[in-house]
């Protein structure tokens, strides 16, 4: 199981690599084998990382709807073994799709409650960042002030109830 993960963490690593060049439709599959490696031996904190990886370079790809159910599967899996930093990238991937589709104000209000999270890793508050100079323009200064109050005073298990709805 070790060699295993090994492996899957080698094989996420080499995606990263991929996708930092920009080429997504390669990093796709070894993102991909990342998965069943880690399935395979039941790593669940594995597991969420690389649907988390998928999720991202899905949306990359513009193929959104594959990112929603990665980054969905991501937090579900992130939750179930307490692993709050990868729900954490998992929900600002989600808060990109949440830009793709219009819903700024959702989208800064998860960005908000990210950044502000104890558990955030420096990739994820990049993303987080960035993002949240696109979305700022996007609405009115209360607006956007308003969403970032409302996101800061949410805990992660209400943030993830209102992702994934029963």
């Amino acid at each position: 199981a070790e060699l295993a993960k090994k492996q899957g963490n080698l094989m996420r690593l080499l995606g990263s690599a991929y996708t930092g060049l920009g080429n997504h439709i390669d990093a796709r599959p070894i993102f991909l084998q990342s998965l069943e490696i880690f399935e395979g031996v039941d790593y669940r904190w594995g597991t969420a990382m690389a649907l988390s990886d998928l999720g991202h370079v899905t949306y990359a790809l513009e193929d959104y709807e594959a990112s929603y159910r990665y980054f969905r599967k991501s937090i579900e899996t992130a939750m179930s073994v307490r692993a709050q930093k990868v729900a954490l990238a998992g929900i600002i991937g989600i808060a990109r799709l949440m830009h793709a589709a219009g819903r700024y104000e959702w989208a800064i209000e998860l960005v908000a409650f990210s950044l502000d999270h104890v558990a955030v890793d420096m990739q994820t508050a990049e993303r987080a960042q960035e993002l949240l100079k696109i979305l700022e323009p996007l609405v009115d200064v209360a607006t956007a002030e308003a969403a970032k109050e409302r996101g800061r005073s949410k805990r992660l298990s209400e943030v993830v109830e209102e992702l994934l709805p029963e």
